[in-house]
């Protein structure tokens, strides 16, 4: 094995490895986004005024600083529900609406 073989068989596993954590990151940013959006609409309903964006600047965190591409990825799976991106989540909220039902 040549000492370019070497290398390229280095960088493709960085690469490798790497994709698969972004993969995993990306998971977590939908995960958390729909967390804050279950939390989000649950205020909304008891105090209709409450504004996402009010709150985190008021307590100062940005709601933006994962990076624009981060940022976009948590804006377009806003509405995935969780159980879509982990098969082991249980949404109370659901469960709770079946049984009232």
């Amino acid at each position: 094995m040549s000492e370019t073989d070497s290398q390229i068989g280095y960088h493709k596993g960085s690469l490798e490895c790497l994709l698969k954590e972004r993969a995993e990151l990306v998971k977590l940013v939908q995960i958390v986004t729909a967390i804050i959006n279950m939390h989000t609409a649950s205020l909304k309903k008891i105090e209709p005024a409450f504004s996402l964006e009010a709150y985190a600047e008021s307590v100062s965190v940005p709601l933006t600083s994962g990076g624009a591409e981060v940022d976009s990825l948590a804006k377009k799976d806003d509405n995935k529900k969780l159980h879509e991106v982990d098969p082991n989540f249980v949404n109370f909220e659901e469960q709770l609406q079946k049984k009232k039902e």
